[in-house]
């Protein structure tokens, strides 16, 4: 799409860490999500590997935010530009994360083996910091304590939908005709 950039037409790229928080779209299969609704139910944390794996991560509300950012921005300022979206601050270990869990839910952590994403990154986010002015208002503490206070109100509750492969599987299980069209 960036190449598409021109007066008439304004192009922005995106890129969110990993997003974290509760939302009307819940997704529990993202990594604070998930340790959080593993605590809860649980009472285990489980970490992949060795846990050493680093990820960046940001608040739903945060995305929401930086979107409108955006969107408000004079079109020379974002037109051609990508913009990762979160905070250098919140560049975290999966350990730190689950220790984070941890402190505010409860539970064990426990490693585990198996086929383990040893992917590890660092982001920066100095651009759309700079360039927009945007900093985040959240941090991980917010986001474990909102999604766990909506599970212990029972407002979010553990169901397909809130799993993206496992909602996706259940779909194709219903109508295994379902991308014949595509």
């Amino acid at each position: 799409m960036l190449p598409l950039a021109s007066s008439r037409f304004t192009v922005t790229a995106l890129r969110f860490a990993t997003v974290y928080g509760p939302s009307v779209r819940m997704r529990f299969d993202l990594v604070i999500n998930a340790m959080t609704l593993s605590a809860f139910t649980d009472g285990v944390i489980y970490v992949e590997g060795d846990g050493m794996q680093e990820r960046p991560l940001v608040h739903v509300m945060d995305v929401v935010r930086a979107i409108g950012a955006v969107l408000e921005a004079p079109s020379d300022k974002v037109n051609g530009m990508v913009f990762n979206v979160g905070s250098d601050e919140q560049n975290f270990r999966v350990i730190e994360m689950a220790k984070i869990v941890q402190g505010i839910v409860g539970g064990e952590v426990r490693f585990r083996g198996g086929v383990v994403d040893a992917r590890s990154y660092r982001v920066s986010f100095r651009r759309i910091r700079e360039m927009l002015n945007f900093a985040v208002l959240y941090n991980v503490d917010d986001g474990v304590k909102q999604v766990y206070h909506e599970l212990l109100t029972g407002h979010l509750k553990p169901e397909d939908r809130w799993f993206t492969v496992r909602w996706y599987k259940r779909l194709l299980e219903q109508n295994p005709k379902l991308l014949d069209s595509y």
